[in-house]
């Protein structure tokens, strides 16, 4: 039979679950504390960055001021959200032009608040892997966008050891969140520069 009336952060006899709190019974007598909860290993795949040209032009051209999904090494924008202060975890602030490059395997998370913004009267972008998951397919449906002539060459940070880097095999896709901008999809883009071209070839406008 479980205790009730749980206090503390320590081990019950009363209560099978691990981590469960000392009922108020076992606390006059003690009882064993657990170790802090494991904090979840950061997924190594997570640590490839923007290509810095590409990302600054596709910044400066959109004119944003804040990136969703950075830390001190690697932010391209003068603010930055960083997996301590989650962008995730927050209602992001209308007055933000927002540039986003989120870790692989979790754009998913950011588009609603990527739409809740937009919907807010907030300007942001996303650069992100063409999977054809529905998430995205659903997100093209509501803004601007751009497929890339080739694949982006993001970077693996030069501080981390890794004995073999290897690209993704994906092309990319970059989304413009603005509701003052019909959605639709606008053309290519140079993997390198940003720049627009005239077809999938790559030829300059």
């Amino acid at each position: 039979m479980r205790c009730m009336g749980l206090i503390g952060r320590v081990a019950c006899p009363h209560d099978a679950l691990a981590g469960a709190r000392l009922c108020v019974e076992h606390a006059k007598t003690g009882g064993t504390k657990l170790p802090p909860p494991a904090v979840k290993p950061e997924d190594p795949n997570q640590r490839w960055r923007t290509p810095p040209t590409l990302g600054r032009a596709l910044i400066t051209e959109a004119a944003l001021n804040h990136d969703a999904a950075a830390d001190a090494t690697n932010h391209l924008c003068p603010t930055w959200w960083s997996r301590e202060r989650s962008a995730l975890d927050r209602r992001w602030p209308a007055k933000l032009r927002i540039w986003n490059n989120p870790a692989f395997g979790i754009a998913e998370k950011f588009a609603p608040l990527q739409l809740q913004h937009m919907a807010d009267g907030g300007v942001s972008r996303m650069l992100v892997l063409d999977r054809g998951a529905q998430w995205l397919e659903d997100a093209l449906q509501q803004v601007r966008w751009w497929r890339f002539t080739g694949r982006v060459e993001y970077v693996w940070p030069p501080e981390v050891p890794r004995e073999k880097p290897s690209g993704v095999t994906f092309g990319s896709v970059l989304l413009h969140f603005d509701r003052d901008q019909p959605p639709g999809f606008m053309g290519w883009r140079n993997p390198a520069t940003g720049a627009w071209t005239r077809d999938r070839r790559g030829r300059s406008l």
